[in-house]
């Protein structure tokens, strides 16, 4: 979570006392303290076939975090004979056969549109996707 501080000098007349207000030099200050939670989120839009057999679309991906994050895919695990790489933001991942992999790292706060290329041989199931942000 992130913390905003946002000064106050401006308003302060509502919380001073009368009495206070007599003293000629007198100053009051406050501050309100926000907190902002972290929120990551990634949307997978519409994804078609095009003739080369190649998958596409692309992905949301939001999170305002200032540290940075990652994204990952999940699948099932991969046969040693099946192959699947995965193209995000012009970045090529192979996916590993375990049924995780990051694709894609991140520093700081975003929000943006990736273009997304699946390209699967061998398959002998079909094979799904699931895309999720990891804050680091």
């Amino acid at each position: 979570m992130r913390s905003i501080i946002i000064p106050m000098l401006a308003i302060t007349g509502a919380f001073v006392p009368l009495s206070s207000l007599a003293a000629k030099d007198a100053s009051v200050s406050t501050s309100i303290r926000l907190v902002v939670p972290e929120i990551c989120n990634v949307n997978a839009e519409t994804f078609t076939i095009a003739e080369s057999g190649e998958i596409v679309g692309s992905v949301q991906e939001y999170c305002n975090t200032s540290t940075g994050f990652q994204i990952a895919v999940s699948h099932r695990p991969l046969d040693f004979s099946e192959r699947a790489s995965l193209q995000y933001g012009g970045q090529t991942t192979s996916l590993d056969s375990s049924g995780f992999s990051i694709v894609a790292n991140r520093s700081g706060q975003r929000l943006a549109r990736v273009a997304v290329k699946l390209d699967a041989s061998q398959l002998k199931q079909p094979l799904a996707i699931a895309f999720s942000v990891i804050p680091i």
